[in-house]
């Protein structure tokens, strides 16, 4: 089993948020703006999880929330409800979708769902 960085591990039934910036030359300290850009999430579990920016059909800011545009910042929210998926290692998939039409796959990387221990509300 290979080891994650410990920043890619959840649990079951918790309420995740992925925070991104996107650098078009971090050499330069140039963020990449994502002023009109379609971005694209693609959690792959048994019941696949896809979320969008508000700007692509079905997609919605409660789903992928573009923090500051011009500084590339945005966040990807997996509600509760969605992450009680089966405890295991995932894949994930994110794409930006430029104005123009010119499409790249900005990461592709793994997150780790374990057990969550308390799943009682009340004493």
């Amino acid at each position: 089993m290979a080891l994650l960085p410990q920043d890619n591990i959840y649990y079951s039934g918790d309420t995740i948020k992925l925070s991104f910036q996107l650098w078009s030359d971090k050499a330069n300290n140039l963020p990449w703006d994502l002023t009109n850009t379609q971005i694209r999430f693609q959690l792959n579990t048994s019941t696949v999880i896809k979320k969008a920016t508000a700007n692509v059909t079905g997609g919605a800011d409660a789903q992928i929330h573009v923090d500051d545009a011009e500084e590339g910042l945005f966040t990807i929210n997996i509600l509760k409800t969605e992450s009680g998926v089966e405890v295991g290692d995932y894949t994930f998939e994110i794409e930006v979708t430029e104005e123009n039409g010119e499409r790249f796959t900005i990461l592709q990387s793994a997150l780790r769902i374990l057990a969550e221990y308390i799943t009682w509300g009340d004493l």
